[in-house]
């Protein structure tokens, strides 16, 4: 797990310095090199993005964890809400997406003040925190991208 975080900031930093506002291509290479793995060993990925709301509110600073059956009490991706309320998912470079499947999803929202070493009380108390307890699922399916997969909490 800390390669994987390892490599995505590596990848994220690499995207921010290739300049703001000026999209790089980036080649299947490069990302394989970057992630330490050959080309065929890259998975496949769908963007998907949506909008976190809290009672009707959008809410930023939520992290959404994704579990699969295989992977048990581990989360295979994690990604937090902007300030807006919306995230995306990232498996090599930014908002890249997911890899296809079925996940269920832990939501845990800590209060900017509780940030840090000292994490802070989940603002829902633990509600959302354990995938197996509440409804809420993604279905990512092959080539097709989804925009707008929306939670209510």
């Amino acid at each position: 797990m800390f390669f994987r975080k390892d490599v995505l900031l590596l990848l994220s930093a690499m995207l921010l310095l290739a300049g703001c506002g000026h999209e790089k291509e980036i080649s299947q290479q490069e990302i394989a090199e970057q992630a330490g793995v050959e080309v065929d060993e890259l998975k496949e990925v769908v963007p998907v993005s949506g909008k976190v709301t809290v009672n009707g509110t959008p809410t930023g600073g939520v992290k959404i964890s994704a579990y699969t059956e295989a992977s048990g009490a581990k989360p295979v991706a994690e990604t937090q809400t902007k300030a807006d309320g919306t995230y995306c998912w990232t498996k090599y470079v930014p908002c890249d997406g997911m890899v296809p499947g079925e996940y269920r999803l832990a939501f845990k929202h800590i209060a900017a003040e509780g940030k840090g070493k000292d994490d802070g009380p989940d603002q829902f108390e633990g509600k959302y925190r354990n995938p197996n307890k509440n409804d809420f699922t993604l279905s990512v399916q092959s080539g097709s991208p989804q925009v707008d997969v929306n939670y209510e909490l």
